[in-house]
């Protein structure tokens, strides 16, 4: 006589080493889960003589299909186009997936909202859309075992990132412009605990040291986190005789640009400006300003989907890149 043993969904996981979710949704029927995993499953069921739990049965009734999307409540979403065009790629794909998105807010010090939205089970599982150094929302999806996809790049291990090469396509943009005969730089930089100002200022620094340019300790300025800062660091850099201020995003850009305007310097004649980050800003300035462009959508809509295979079982590479673009415009002429 066969006698069936109970076994619940987190156990059934635990043993596949599959997460509750995969496993919830293959038995449901309600998900897209590869035929393969399913297959799976339902052969370790069958060769174990497990039959589910009743209260599983019940979870995977009332089981509901959210993904959550972290956005920094430290940063101005008006200044900052970036977030609102990721998520809108990220619904995108949800809502063809269906999976609801819930979005919670994150400060570089204070994830308490991001707990609350996974220890009261309202995700199945998260994307960040932005990182920095020492991430406390990151340690605390790898301590919780919570599926999620990084919107940026990390030296964390086993971390599934979706993102563009921001180091080569600085490096590359710098480089152009030294070809076209620029010697003198001055760099101006955000805020050094986001990772992405890490990588745009490793391949600025990059393109000097490939073409045999000295970076000016004069001439750098970094942690630019406000207007006041950003005006200062233009003056200094029009006083060392800078010929092109390089700006490693659109809302630095802005205010380097509003400050040359107000002190009647003329772009490109009197100074070149560049952002390492495209945005309508940059092609809607007078002069458009040349920048380094990515499909934000595009990067959304990726972290989404990479986010929804892992939690169908699916393999999912740890990174995975979007291109970018190098738009040279009337700035740099």
């Amino acid at each position: 006589m066969i006698i069936e043993k109970e076994i619940s969904i987190s156990a059934l996981a635990q043993e596949l080493g599959l997460s509750k979710s995969t496993v919830s949704r293959a038995l449901s029927g309600k998900g897209r889960i590869s035929e393969e995993t399913k297959e799976r499953i339902n052969q370790y069921i069958a060769e174990n003589n497990y039959h589910l739990s009743n209260t599983s049965k019940e979870e995977m009734s009332l089981k509901v299909r959210s993904i959550g999307v972290a956005l920094p409540t430290d940063t101005n979403m008006v200044e900052t186009p970036f977030f609102q065009a990721c998520l809108t790629g990220i619904c995108e794909v949800a809502v063809t997936t269906d999976y609801d998105v819930m979005v919670t807010l994150i400060k570089e010090s204070d994830i308490t909202l991001l707990k609350k939205m996974v220890e009261h089970k309202k995700v199945e599982g998260i994307i960040l859309t932005r990182n920095l150094v020492d991430d406390l929302s990151i340690q605390y999806l790898k301590e919780v075992q919570m599926p999620f996809v990084l919107v940026g790049s990390c030296e964390e291990e086993g971390v599934i990132q979706v993102d563009s090469n921001h180091s080569e396509a600085c490096e590359k943009l710098v480089s152009m412009l030294i070809r076209q005969g620029e010697r003198r730089f001055a760099l101006v930089a955000g805020d050094r605990r986001h990772m992405v100002n890490r990588y745009r200022c490793a391949g600025f620094y990059n393109a000097l040291s490939n073409h045999g340019i000295a970076a000016e300790a004069d001439l750098i300025f970094l942690d630019v986190t406000s207007q006041v800062l950003a005006e200062q660091a233009v003056i200094q850099a029009v006083q060392n005789e800078a010929g092109c201020i390089v700006c490693t995003d659109d809302v630095l850009c802005e205010r380097v640009i509003s400050k040359l305007n107000e002190k009647g310097y003329s772009i490109p004649r009197n100074i070149r400006v560049v952002s390492l980050y495209d945005s309508m800003y940059m092609k809607t300035n007078n002069p458009p300003i040349t920048s380094i462009g990515v499909d934000i959508r595009q990067l959304g809509a990726m972290a989404g989907r990479r986010l929804i295979e892992k939690l169908n079982g699916e393999g999912v590479p740890l990174k995975t890149t979007v291109s970018y673009e190098i738009h040279m415009r009337q700035s740099t002429i």
